[in-house]
């Protein structure tokens, strides 16, 4: 008798005769007529859930989607890649398949994952942000008063802070 198998990433659907035979399915009633090929076949999972993990962003179009394994993440009938997330200070890099780093997933990329998986926004900071250090009626002994900081930084993370300004008659409280 032949039984059912199992194949990471696909149903199992039956025997097929491919070889010598007339392409159909074995079933109980099949009898055999000479030599044969009988050969198993398979379907794609094509019920694997991605779920498109923005990382603190946000998509209006989707965060979910039904993919087929072994086809790619923009593969009808599923079709179309999420569109790039947005967030306040940063600029979007690429999908990965993980919070952290891990292996970049394109629209193109083939479905690997046997079973529902994440897929994460990568992102980078702003940088090249002006900070105005309004010296508010002070004097800078650095004769600067202007910052390049990065979005989510501390101010201090490239560089310290200007010098205290001075101004006759007052005490220098700190940066507001």
């Amino acid at each position: 008798t032949m039984g059912t198998l199992n194949r990471n990433g696909y149903t199992f659907t039956g025997w097929q005769i491919t070889s010598g035979g007339s392409g159909t399915f074995v079933v109980g009633t099949t009898k055999v007529t000479g030599p044969m090929t009988i050969t198993a076949q398979w379907t794609p999972k094509s019920t694997i859930k991605a779920d498109f993990m923005m990382n603190d962003g946000t998509n209006t179009v989707f965060a979910a989607k039904t993919v087929t394994y072994d086809s790619n993440y923009s593969a009808a009938p599923h079709g179309r890649f999420p569109v790039n997330p947005t967030r306040t200070g940063y600029t979007f890099v690429r999908w990965t398949t993980a919070a952290s780093g891990g292996t970049q997933v394109t629209g193109t990329t083939k479905v690997t994952q046997h079973e529902d998986h994440k897929i994460y926004a990568q992102w980078t900071p702003v940088t090249g942000i002006v900070a105005n250090f309004d010296l508010n009626y002070g004097t800078d002994p650095n004769t600067y008063a202007t910052r390049t900081v990065t979005f989510d930084a501390r101010y201090d993370a490239a560089e310290a802070f200007p010098t205290d300004p001075t101004r006759t008659g007052y005490t220098f409280e700190g940066w507001y």
